[in-house]
């Protein structure tokens, strides 16, 4: 019974890939390995997946297979149902226990493979942040898609091809070029080659959506609500963190807030936690200048979801420092923050970095930080 062929797959394991309970539960009774594995060290648990097999899956773990076990590559069935869009097994697995936080590469998050709508639903649903979706499934999910032509002119790129500031709070940033660029999410180097010119040798950034750091904030009525975020590292020419707020209607449409640089300044690796009327965006690791100009404290800011006002909220007590890519869960009226990374200065004066220990929680009646 344990010939392979040449997938390295057992009888009970291709009686298990073919959806044949009758034959699996029959070649298991006769003294079947139920610990073998096919080729890369595949579980039985993981062949379900092909097809969305959710009568196997069940099956298998009712006869005590454990959705944990992992493959040659260090794989667990759950991430396999990710990969395979298998989302009846997916949520089995949930109900079964199966760890949705953590991904097949370290420091990632289950979600960053997400494709298909409802697993990602599912994920949000427990708590996790959609900007951690990969960029074309987040386009995808918040309703923009991709396209490959820039409708805009070369006059709309020279007028708007720069980044500025809101003047009001907030301002509504009408720019053809920047609507363009929502619309396609063209890196800034992409855009300048598409008019001839080189990003590098302009000697300020290419305005553009493609970013890293940004917030996604679903909205019951399904608007989307995209906060700020950064292009590219600190030493490339179209590096930018940026202040805007983006409002997607969920359908392909969008609007673009802007801020002074006083009133909101560029925020990336940030938190946004949905609060009623308010979005509380808090953190950052932004640019050097902003850190000196709050002293390192945390910062806190809020988004009035009705009027699209961006303002600070002073706090005080024991704050977390300067911290961002970190968690934030609200409960019992407190953000809860935790699993980030702090920016302080030694004694040296010199800046470094270290994770941030323990959690800290923002009383929101109060704007008080504790240390939990």
């Amino acid at each position: 019974m344990e010939v392979e062929d040449y997938w390295e797959r057992s009888a009970f394991l291709l009686a298990v890939h073919a959806g044949d309970i009758g034959k699996a539960e029959m070649l298991l009774s006769k003294g079947a390995n139920r610990d073998a594995r096919g080729r890369c060290r595949r579980t039985a648990l993981q062949y379900p997946m092909n097809h969305d097999d959710a009568a196997m899956l069940r099956w298998l773990l009712d006869q005590g297979f454990s959705p944990a076990v992992k493959d040659g590559f260090g794989h667990t069935p759950v991430m396999d149902a990710v990969d395979h869009s298998a989302a009846d097994c997916f949520e089995i697995l949930l109900e079964a226990g199966a760890d949705w936080e953590t991904g097949k590469h370290e420091g990632t998050r289950l979600i960053s493979d997400a494709t298909h709508p409802r697993i990602i639903q599912r994920l949000l649903d427990l708590g996790e942040n959609p900007a951690h979706l990969e960029r074309e499934a987040l386009r995808e999910w918040i309703g923009l898609g991709t396209r490959d032509e820039l409708q805009v002119s070369r006059a709309e790129y020279d007028q708007g091809s720069s980044r500025r500031f809101g003047t009001a709070n907030p301002e509504r940033m009408n720019v053809p070029f920047w609507n363009a660029m929502v619309r396609n999410g063209w890196t800034g180097y992409r855009a300048a080659k598409h008019f001839g010119e080189d990003s590098t040798d302009r000697g300020d950034p290419v305005w553009c959506h493609d970013r890293l750091g940004t917030s996604i904030t679903p909205l019951p009525d399904g608007r989307f609500i995209e906060i700020a975020g950064e292009h590219e590292d600190h030493y490339d020419p179209d590096f930018c963190i940026y202040n805007d707020v983006i409002i997607h209607d969920g359908k392909g449409g969008f609007e673009i807030l802007g801020y002074p640089e006083e009133v909101f300044p560029p925020t990336d690796f940030h938190s946004a936690t949905l609060v009623g009327e308010w979005i509380y965006v808090i953190g950052n690791l932004g640019y050097r200048r902003t850190r000196e100009a709050f002293s390192g404290e945390t910062q806190v800011f809020r988004f009035h979801i009705g009027s699209g006002a961006m303002e600070r909220v002073a706090t005080s007590g024991e704050s977390p420092g300067w911290i961002h890519s970190h968690q934030a869960k609200l409960g019992d009226g407190c953000i809860r923050v935790f699993q980030g990374n702090v920016l302080a200065a030694d004694e040296s004066g010199e800046i470094t970095k270290s994770s941030l220990s323990g959690s800290y929680s923002l009383d929101l009646a109060r704007a008080v930080w504790t240390r939990r």
